[in-house]
C-alpha cells in the first residue's frame, strides 16, 4: 500500500513496514492503456459482426478506476485494517453478452453477435489471451468484495453507473493504436461468415 507524504508508517518489530494487499479485477477507466475497452468499441465502429464466445455467458466482475482511488483513501482513513488481503470489485456480476450490449448502446450501434464455441475460436487461432477477445478466458475473475465491505465500508459503482462516461472518453479521445487482437479482425470476420452460413 502506498503512503501519502507525511503519513506515519506503522512498523512491526518483527515484520517491518505494515502493508495491506488490495486484489483487483479488470479495471475500467477513461485512459485504459490495456485497450481492452477500445478493442470492442473499434469492432462496433467497423460495423462487422462480433464473435461471442460460448454465447456470452461467461461472467466477470469489474472495477471503475475512480472507485480504486476512493478505496485507497478509505484504507488510509481506517488504518490499521483487521485483515491483510482484500478483494475489490463492483457489486454486479455481469455476463459478457450484457457487457457488450451495454457498450453497443453507449456507442450508439446495434451489433450483430455471432455465437461461437471456445473450441471453434481456438481452432481458428482466436482463443483467449492477451491478443484474443477481451473479458473471455480462464483468467477472468469474479472477486468477492464482501470482506472489504464488512470491515471498512468499501463501496463500488455498478457497471451502468460508469460505462457511459468511459465510452464517451474513448470516443472523444481515441487511442493512437488498436488492441493487439484487432490485427486478426479479418480472421474473426471470416469465421463469423462461416458460422452464419453453417459451414463446418
Amino acid at each position: 500500500m502506498a503512503w501519502a507524504s507525511g503519513t506515519p508508517r506503522p512498523r512491526s518489530p518483527r515484520r517491518g513496514l505494515e502493508a495491506v494487499t488490495l486484489r483487483l479485477p479488470v479495471i475500467w477507466g477513461e485512459g485504459d492503456g490495456s485497450l481492452r475497452t477500445w478493442a470492442y468499441i473499434e469492432r462496433l465502429l467497423d460495423g462487422g459482426p462480433i464473435l461471442l464466445p460460448d454465447g456470452g455467458m461467461q461472467v466477470a466482475r469489474f472495477l471503475w478506476v475512480e472507485d480504486i482511488a476512493r478505496a485507497a483513501l478509505r484504507v488510509l482513513e481506517r488504518w490499521p485494517l483487521p485483515s491483510p488481503v482484500y478483494h475489490l470489485a463492483q457489486p454486479d456480476i455481469v455476463p459478457l453478452r450484457d457487457v457488450l450490449e451495454a457498450l453497443a448502446k453507449a456507442v450508439g450501434r446495434r451489433p450483430e453477435f455471432v455465437d461461437v464455441t471456445a473450441e471453434r475460436l481456438a481452432g481458428a487461432g482466436l482463443g483467449p489471451g492477451p491478443e484474443g477477445l477481451p473479458f473471455f478466458g480462464p483468467w477472468v475473475s469474479v472477486l468477492d468484495p464482501g470482506l472489504a465491505e464488512r470491515e471498512w465500508g468499501f463501496e463500488a459503482t455498478p457497471l451502468k453507473g460508469y460505462l457511459g462516461s468511459v465510452v464517451r472518453a474513448h470516443l472523444d479521445r481515441p487511442p493512437a493504436g488498436s488492441h493487439p487482437g484487432y490485427a486478426r479482425r479479418e480472421a474473426e470476420l471470416t469465421l463469423a461468415r462461416r458460422l452464419k452460413s453453417g459451414a463446418s
